[in-house]
């Protein structure tokens, strides 16, 4: 059928007719648009509650990093204190070596014991007792017992978790106790007496 041989009211009909399937396909797409509207939204409902998560998570793990990054702080001021320490101690027994070469080369004489523990007696007492190697040798030494755990050394000695937990790394690193980290169980290895 040629459309110039069309009437106006078939033309009229036609397009009525395609406007009535058009208008007929209508509810269709727009149940389809809120359909797609619906699972958007929750998409981003999904992707909102995601992010706080995330969110969350990146604060929590930014306060535990800094309270770390303190912790590491603090140790670190702690070991500047005994290594400031252990200089002086360091220093006053290359005195004590200077001082008794002297008197040895000036007297060419040999000490008597009882003179010579008597030096090591003020040594002890008043430059290694505050040392906390020294008491942790002299607790691990002076008992029977096999085993000790992190915790009754720092309170038998008095001495700060920190200042306990380098000394014993430093016991273990020169082979004189066994530590196991996941029990804090210490075990000396070489006893004197």
């Amino acid at each position: 059928m040629s459309t110039e041989n069309e009437t106006p009211f078939e033309k009229f009909k036609k397009l009525f007719d395609d406007a009535k399937n058009q208008l007929e396909q209508l509810p269709r797409t727009i149940l389809e648009m809120l359909n797609h509207y619906e699972e958007m939204n929750k998409t981003n409902t999904d992707l909102k509650g995601r992010v706080k998560e995330i969110e969350e998570k990146f604060s929590t793990m930014q306060k535990e990093h800094e309270k770390e990054q303190s912790s590491v702080m603090e140790m670190e001021a702690e070991l500047t204190k005994y290594k400031s320490r252990y200089q002086k101690v360091e220093e006053q027994m290359e005195s004590f070596r200077k001082m008794y070469e002297d008197v040895a080369q000036e007297q060419k004489k040999e000490l008597d014991l009882q003179e010579l523990l008597a030096i090591y007696s003020i040594l002890f007492e008043q430059v290694f007792a505050a040392n906390p190697h020294t008491k942790v040798m002299l607790l691990l030494q002076g008992t029977n017992k096999e085993i000790w755990t992190r915790n009754e050394i720092t309170m038998t000695t008095g001495f700060s978790p920190a200042a306990v937990l380098k000394t014993l790394h430093d016991l273990r690193n020169n082979g004189i106790i066994e530590m196991d980290e996941a029990s804090n169980e210490i075990k000396l290895l070489k006893r004197i007496i």
